[in-house]
C-alpha cells in the first residue's frame, strides 16, 4: 500500500480501467436481453460490485472513493480546464449532506420498490446522474465537493470507515507541515475525523504532509471519539432502516413486516424511552447513532454476504449463457428460501461483532452508568437482527 500511494501512476491507472468498465457495463445494461433471464450486465453491477463494496471498507477505509469513475472524471474535468476556482461556500457544504441523506432514502427506495437491480435503464441513469453531479461541481468549485458533501455512497462508506484498518496520518517528524492544503476532500492528515473523510488518494503522502498507511483502529490511538452531525445520524437511521426491510423481505417473514417488525427494529424510540433520562433528545440520537454504526455495518456485511452467495452463481450463469457458452433455460430451485449453515454462521458472527462493537462504543459515554436497562436497550436491535438471519432466505437476490 505504501508503495502504491507513492507510484505516479496511482490512482490514474485505476481511474480509467474503472471509466472504461463504467461506460462498458452501462451500454450492456441498454441492450436487449438475448439469452439469459436477466440483463448479465445489470446483475454484475448489483449483484457483484454492490456487495462487495462494503467489505473493502473494514481492509481499506474509502479507497473506492479515490478510484471512483465519477470522482475521476470531475478531476480530469479541473485538470482539462485549468483555472482558480473557489471553495464551496457553507450553504452548499450542508445543501449537499442533506442531499446525500435524500439520495441515500431514493436509492434505497429504487431498490425495495422499483427493482433497481435488475432495471438496465434505471441502472444507466442513477450511474449517470452521480457522474454528471461529480462533474458539474468539480467544473464550479475546487477539488472534490461530490465526493466530500454530496455523494451517497461517500456518506454511507465515510460512516463506516470509523471502524477501518487503515488510515493516513500526519508525518510528524517531516520537514512540511501537515496543513491539509493539497488534500482533494478537504481535510487534515491530523484531524480526528479522518477515517471519515480521507479515500487513501495518496495526494498528501507525495506532498510530504502525511506517513503513508498505518494499520490501527481510531479507538486504540486515543483519540477522542467523533461526534455525528444531525444529518449523519438521520443517515445512520435510515440505513438501519433500508437494511432491516432488505433483509425480511429475503426471508418468510416479510409478509408480516408491517404488522410487527416495523415497531420492534424502531429501536431509537425504545433506546429515547429506556436510556434517555436527563440527556437531550437531539443530543441523545446523534450519540445513539454513533453506537449503532458497528451494527449497521455489520448488518450490511450480512446481507451482502447472502446477496453474494445467493446471486453470483447466477451472473456467472446469464453471462455464459449470453455468450453462448451454456444453453439458455431456466431450472427452478427446489425451495424459495434455503439454508447454508457456514454462510449463517458467519453472518450470526458478524452481527454479533456488531452488538460488541455498539457495547464498546456506548461505554466510552457511559463509563459510570452502563447497567442492564442500558445493556438491553443497546443490544435489542441486534437481537432482532439475528433472529431475521436465522430464518430461511430467498435464493433469489
Amino acid at each position: 500500500m505504501n508503495a502504491l500511494l507513492l507510484s505516479r501512476w496511482f490512482p490514474t491507472a485505476f481511474q480509467i480501467l474503472f471509466v472504461i468498465a463504467m461506460v462498458a457495463f452501462s451500454y450492456l445494461a441498454l441492450q436487449p436481453i438475448r439469452r439469459a433471464e436477466t440483463n448479465p450486465a445489470t446483475a454484475a453491477i448489483w449483484t457483484v460490485w454492490w456487495p462487495l463494496l462494503p467489505f473493502t471498507v473494514f481492509f481499506l477505509g474509502r479507497l473506492w472513493c479515490a478510484l471512483c469513475p465519477a470522482g475521476a472524471m470531475g478531476d480530469w474535468v479541473q485538470r482539462l480546464f485549468p483555472t482558480t476556482r473557489p471553495m464551496a461556500p457553507t450553504w452548499v457544504q450542508k445543501g449537499g449532506t442533506w442531499f446525500a441523506l435524500v439520495g441515500i432514502a431514493a436509492t434505497g427506495l429504487a431498490f425495495l420498490a422499483l427493482a433497481l437491480e435488475s432495471n438496465g435503464p434505471l441502472t444507466v441513469i442513477f450511474l449517470t446522474m452521480i457522474s454528471m453531479g461529480a462533474v458539474l461541481l468539480a467544473l464550479r468549485y475546487k477539488d472534490r465537493v461530490w465526493c466530500r458533501w454530496f455523494c451517497p455512497l461517500g456518506i454511507t462508506l465515510g460512516l463506516y470507515s470509523h471502524l477501518s484498518l487503515l488510515e493516513v496520518r500526519a508525518d510528524r517528524v517531516g520537514n512540511k507541515p501537515a496543513t491539509g492544503q493539497s488534500c482533494p476532500q478537504f481535510t487534515s492528515p491530523v484531524s480526528h475525523l479522518r477515517h471519515r473523510d480521507c479515500i487513501l488518494c495518496g495526494v498528501c503522502v507525495k506532498a510530504g504532509e502525511a506517513v503513508a498507511v498505518q494499520s490501527s483502529w481510531w479507538f486504540r490511538k486515543g483519540l477522542k471519539v467523533p461526534s455525528l452531525t444531525w444529518m449523519e445520524a438521520l443517515t445512520v437511521s435510515l440505513l438501519f432502516g433500508l437494511l432491516a426491510v432488505d433483509s425480511l423481505r429475503m426471508t418468510p417473514l416479510y409478509l408480516d413486516y408491517m404488522t410487527w417488525a416495523l415497531p420492534v427494529t424502531d429501536n431509537y424510540r425504545l433506546a429515547l424511552t429506556l436510556g434517555g433520562r436527563g440527556v437531550g433528545a437531539r443530543r441523545l440520537f446523534r450519540e445513539l447513532s454513533l453506537v449503532l454504526i458497528p451494527l449497521v455495518f455489520a448488518l450490511h456485511l450480512a446481507i451482502s454476504a447472502q446477496h453474494l452467495v445467493a446471486g453470483s452463481p447466477g451472473v456467472l450463469q446469464g453471462v455464459a449463457v449470453e455468450l453462448g457458452l451454456l444453453s439458455s433455460g431456466h431450472l427452478p430451485p427446489d425451495s424459495a428460501y434455503f439454508i447454508n449453515l457456514p454462510l449463517k454462521a458467519f453472518q450470526i458472527f458478524l452481527l454479533a461483532l456488531g452488538v460488541a462493537g455498539m457495547l464498546y462504543l456506548d461505554g466510552r459515554w457511559q463509563v459510570n452508568s452502563f447497567g442492564w436497562r442500558r445493556l438491553l436497550t443497546r443490544a435489542a436491535p441486534g437481537l432482532v437482527m439475528v433472529l431475521i438471519f436465522l430464518q430461511p432466505m430467498s435464493a433469489v437476490c
